[in-house]
């Protein structure tokens, strides 16, 4: 319990076959098991998986549009919510399109202070762009080297009919990420690199992550 109540465990999954939860922290405490109600439509694909990030106040359901295109801004933003960072020692910006005005700009410095993000080289982040699935693998790569998560190698490694699309600096997080069971290529053997995600595919990127992290 923190100065200012109780804070939630975001990584926490449960397994009905044995009845038991199991959580990530750092630190000891005192821990109590409550429950929320599904957020999503069982009639929705991704209902899964914005109840289990909704459950942990990852994601709103109130503003949650799982067909719009995630940006970079969005993107980096959960990853400091999975995360659990402290955001309020930031003051200056990094980058010349992101104001200490930005509602995202806590959540950008975070992840430009540990090297998950880096920008552009006119020294823009475009945090209003949808994100590309490679820069998708690469962040979350870093992220993974950051908590010092070895990603698993559940899948066998595939060569995509567009292998020569996919940047040099995400070559191997695609690989990665591939090979962890997080992103996938599509039917026709392609990864389609620059191609955008919508939210909802962002949220089962997320879950994965997260159940991974906590399985392994």
């Amino acid at each position: 319990m923190s100065a200012t109540g109780p804070v939630m465990v975001t990584d926490c999954s449960y397994d009905a076959e044995t009845g038991m939860v199991s959580f990530v922290t750092n630190h000891l405490s005192k821990f109590a098991i409550g429950y929320i109600s599904a957020a999503g439509s069982a009639t929705d694909w991704y209902a899964e998986y914005l109840d289990y990030l909704s459950a942990r106040g990852i994601l709103d359901p109130q503003t949650f549009s799982p067909n719009s295109n995630i940006t970079r801004a969005e993107f980096v933003t959960i990853l400091t919510a999975i995360n659990g960072a402290d955001l309020s020692g930031y003051t200056s910006a990094s980058f010349n399109d992101v104001s200490s005005s930005d509602a995202y700009f806590g959540a950008v410095e975070w992840a430009a202070d540990n090297s998950i993000i880096l920008g552009y080289d006119d020294g823009s982040f475009k945090p209003n762009d949808s994100i590309t699935r490679q820069d998708i693998c690469t962040i979350l790569m870093r992220y993974a080297d950051l908590v010092d998560f070895i990603l698993p190698q559940k899948v066998e490694a595939t060569s995509f009919t567009d292998q020569a699309d996919i940047a040099s600096y995400a070559d191997d997080a695609v690989s990665g990420m591939q090979q962890a069971g997080i992103l996938d290529g599509f039917e026709n053997g392609s990864f389609l690199p620059t191609n955008n995600t919508t939210q909802a595919q962002a949220a089962k990127i997320f879950t994965v992550l997260m159940q991974l992290m906590i399985e392994y």
